[in-house]
Protein backbone atom coordinates (compact mmCIF):
# COMPACT_ATOMS: atom_id res chain seq x y z
CA UNK A 1 0.00 0.00 0.00
CA UNK A 2 1.36 3.34 -1.22
CA UNK A 3 0.96 7.06 0.50
CA UNK A 4 0.38 9.89 -1.81
CA UNK A 5 0.44 12.78 -0.34
CA UNK A 6 0.65 16.93 -0.54
CA UNK A 7 0.41 19.42 2.08
CA UNK A 8 -0.06 22.96 1.81
CA UNK A 9 0.06 25.98 3.78
CA UNK A 10 -3.01 27.65 3.95
CA UNK A 11 -2.24 30.38 6.28
CA UNK A 12 -4.86 33.29 5.65
CA UNK A 13 -7.08 31.00 3.05
CA UNK A 14 -8.23 28.82 5.70
CA UNK A 15 -12.06 30.34 5.93
CA UNK A 16 -12.56 29.66 1.97
CA UNK A 17 -11.16 26.32 2.10
CA UNK A 18 -13.20 25.21 4.85
CA UNK A 19 -16.71 26.78 3.44
CA UNK A 20 -15.47 24.69 -0.18
CA UNK A 21 -15.08 21.76 1.73
CA UNK A 22 -17.76 21.92 3.87
CA UNK A 23 -20.17 21.99 1.08
CA UNK A 24 -18.55 18.74 -0.27
CA UNK A 25 -19.18 16.72 2.69
CA UNK A 26 -19.47 16.80 6.60
CA UNK A 27 -15.89 17.13 8.07
CA UNK A 28 -15.26 14.93 11.16
CA UNK A 29 -12.85 16.67 13.74
CA UNK A 30 -10.65 14.37 15.24
CA UNK A 31 -7.27 14.81 17.46
CA UNK A 32 -4.32 13.40 16.56
CA UNK A 33 -1.51 12.56 19.67
CA UNK A 34 1.36 11.26 18.09
CA UNK A 35 4.84 9.55 19.09
CA UNK A 36 7.83 9.35 16.80
CA UNK A 37 10.53 6.46 17.27
CA UNK A 38 14.16 6.36 16.02
CA UNK A 39 16.58 3.32 16.62
CA UNK A 40 19.98 3.39 16.78
CA UNK A 41 20.37 0.51 14.29
CA UNK A 42 17.72 -0.09 12.31
CA UNK A 43 16.14 3.70 12.30
CA UNK A 44 18.63 5.91 12.58
CA UNK A 45 17.17 9.69 12.99
CA UNK A 46 18.69 10.74 9.67
CA UNK A 47 16.15 8.10 7.81
CA UNK A 48 13.37 8.91 5.84
CA UNK A 49 11.89 5.82 7.32
CA UNK A 50 8.94 6.40 10.12
CA UNK A 51 7.73 4.68 12.97
CA UNK A 52 4.96 5.94 14.88
CA UNK A 53 2.32 5.48 17.17
CA UNK A 54 -0.64 7.54 17.35
CA UNK A 55 -3.95 8.00 19.13
CA UNK A 56 -7.00 9.14 17.42
CA UNK A 57 -9.64 10.78 19.66
CA UNK A 58 -13.58 12.07 18.27
CA UNK A 59 -16.86 12.63 19.30
CA UNK A 60 -17.86 9.09 18.30
CA UNK A 61 -14.63 6.63 18.33
CA UNK A 62 -11.29 6.07 20.09
CA UNK A 63 -8.39 4.39 18.18
CA UNK A 64 -4.44 3.70 18.28
CA UNK A 65 -2.29 2.88 15.24
CA UNK A 66 0.84 1.58 14.75
CA UNK A 67 2.22 3.04 11.68
CA UNK A 68 5.59 2.38 9.80
CA UNK A 69 6.45 4.03 6.52
CA UNK A 70 9.22 2.98 4.32
CA UNK A 71 12.50 5.17 2.71
CA UNK A 72 10.92 7.83 0.44
CA UNK A 73 10.14 6.04 -3.20
CA UNK A 74 8.96 9.60 -4.99
CA UNK A 75 10.39 12.69 -4.42
CA UNK A 76 7.70 15.06 -5.52
CA UNK A 77 5.10 13.80 -2.87
CA UNK A 78 7.64 12.21 -0.67
CA UNK A 79 5.61 8.99 -0.82
CA UNK A 80 6.55 5.92 0.89
CA UNK A 81 5.06 2.59 1.37
CA UNK A 82 2.87 2.44 4.31
CA UNK A 83 2.23 -0.56 6.87
CA UNK A 84 -1.12 0.11 9.46
CA UNK A 85 -2.02 -1.68 12.08
CA UNK A 86 -4.67 -1.12 14.57
CA UNK A 87 -3.53 -1.69 18.16
CA UNK A 88 -5.50 -1.64 21.87
CA UNK A 89 -3.40 0.78 23.73
CA UNK A 90 -0.91 3.48 22.05
CA UNK A 91 0.80 3.48 25.74
CA UNK A 92 1.89 -0.17 25.56
CA UNK A 93 2.37 -0.62 22.37
CA UNK A 94 5.11 2.69 23.43
CA UNK A 95 6.47 0.83 26.22
CA UNK A 96 6.79 -2.26 24.01
CA UNK A 97 8.99 -0.36 21.21
CA UNK A 98 11.24 0.99 24.02
CA UNK A 99 11.68 -2.16 25.40
CA UNK A 100 12.92 -3.09 22.15
CA UNK A 101 15.43 -0.73 21.78
CA UNK A 102 13.61 2.32 20.01
CA UNK A 103 13.59 5.81 21.92
CA UNK A 104 11.19 8.21 21.61
CA UNK A 105 12.35 10.85 18.71
CA UNK A 106 9.67 13.48 19.06
CA UNK A 107 5.66 13.51 20.64
CA UNK A 108 3.06 16.84 19.42
CA UNK A 109 -0.40 16.83 18.66
CA UNK A 110 -2.28 17.93 15.52
CA UNK A 111 -6.12 18.78 15.83
CA UNK A 112 -7.98 18.28 12.37
CA UNK A 113 -10.82 17.88 10.41
CA UNK A 114 -11.14 15.09 7.59
CA UNK A 115 -13.31 14.34 4.90
CA UNK A 116 -13.80 11.54 3.37
CA UNK A 117 -13.95 11.98 -0.74
CA UNK A 118 -14.95 8.74 -2.35
CA UNK A 119 -13.68 6.98 -5.86
CA UNK A 120 -11.77 10.35 -6.63
CA UNK A 121 -8.85 7.80 -8.56
CA UNK A 122 -11.07 4.72 -10.10
CA UNK A 123 -11.90 2.94 -6.70
CA UNK A 124 -9.73 5.28 -4.35
CA UNK A 125 -10.56 7.66 -1.93
CA UNK A 126 -9.12 10.88 -0.55
CA UNK A 127 -8.62 11.85 2.12
CA UNK A 128 -8.65 15.55 3.14
CA UNK A 129 -7.41 17.23 6.32
CA UNK A 130 -7.06 20.45 7.82
CA UNK A 131 -4.39 20.68 9.98
CA UNK A 132 -3.74 22.67 12.76
CA UNK A 133 -0.90 22.25 15.33
CA UNK A 134 -1.77 24.28 18.74
CA UNK A 135 2.04 24.91 19.28
CA UNK A 136 3.02 26.59 16.68
CA UNK A 137 -0.67 27.56 15.58
CA UNK A 138 0.41 27.09 11.72
CA UNK A 139 -2.11 25.22 9.73
CA UNK A 140 -1.68 23.21 6.79
CA UNK A 141 -4.11 21.30 4.25
CA UNK A 142 -3.19 17.48 3.48
CA UNK A 143 -4.40 15.85 0.88
CA UNK A 144 -3.43 12.20 0.74
CA UNK A 145 -4.56 8.71 -1.74
CA UNK A 146 -3.28 5.47 -0.92
CA UNK A 147 -3.07 3.08 -3.86
CA UNK A 148 -2.27 -0.65 -4.33
CA UNK A 149 1.08 -0.08 -6.98
CA UNK A 150 3.60 2.16 -7.39
CA UNK A 151 2.68 3.07 -10.58
CA UNK A 152 -0.45 4.70 -9.92
CA UNK A 153 1.38 7.25 -7.94
CA UNK A 154 2.06 9.98 -11.12
CA UNK A 155 -2.63 9.50 -11.74
CA UNK A 156 -2.64 10.07 -7.40
CA UNK A 157 -0.46 12.83 -7.66
CA UNK A 158 -2.98 14.43 -10.88
CA UNK A 159 -5.71 13.88 -9.26
CA UNK A 160 -4.72 15.81 -5.85
CA UNK A 161 -3.22 18.85 -7.91
CA UNK A 162 -6.65 19.13 -9.56
CA UNK A 163 -8.39 18.88 -6.67
CA UNK A 164 -6.34 21.86 -4.94
CA UNK A 165 -6.80 23.75 -7.34
CA UNK A 166 -10.55 24.20 -7.14
CA UNK A 167 -9.18 25.40 -3.44
CA UNK A 168 -7.15 28.42 -5.51
CA UNK A 169 -3.85 26.23 -4.11
CA UNK A 170 -1.19 25.73 -6.27
CA UNK A 171 2.60 24.45 -6.03
CA UNK A 172 4.04 27.49 -4.78
CA UNK A 173 1.68 26.69 -1.80
CA UNK A 174 3.33 23.40 -1.22
CA UNK A 175 4.98 22.70 2.19
CA UNK A 176 7.82 20.07 1.53
CA UNK A 177 8.81 19.20 5.44
CA UNK A 178 7.87 17.00 7.23
CA UNK A 179 5.46 17.99 10.44
CA UNK A 180 8.19 15.95 12.92
CA UNK A 181 10.65 18.65 10.83
CA UNK A 182 8.29 21.71 11.86
CA UNK A 183 7.43 20.89 15.09
CA UNK A 184 11.17 20.19 16.11
CA UNK A 185 13.10 23.41 14.11
CA UNK A 186 9.55 25.67 15.64
CA UNK A 187 11.20 24.04 19.25
CA UNK A 188 14.57 24.81 18.03
CA UNK A 189 14.05 28.34 17.31
CA UNK A 190 12.28 29.01 20.19
CA UNK A 191 14.96 27.50 22.18
CA UNK A 192 17.79 29.43 20.87
CA UNK A 193 15.52 32.91 20.93
CA UNK A 194 14.82 31.87 24.98
CA UNK A 195 18.62 31.73 25.26
CA UNK A 196 19.41 34.63 23.59
CA UNK A 197 16.99 36.45 25.94
CA UNK A 198 18.77 34.96 28.98
CA UNK A 199 22.47 36.26 28.36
Amino acid sequence: MYEVELKYRIDGKEVDILKALNKKSEGKKEIYEDVYFTHSEILPLESSKELRVRRISSDTKDRNILTYKSEIIEEESGSKNEFEVLVDNSDNTTNLLKAMGFKIEITFTKECINWLLPKILNNNNMLVSYVKIPEINDVFLEIEITINENNEIENALKAIKDFTKQLKLNDNDIEKELYTDVVRNYRKRKMDSHTKGTH
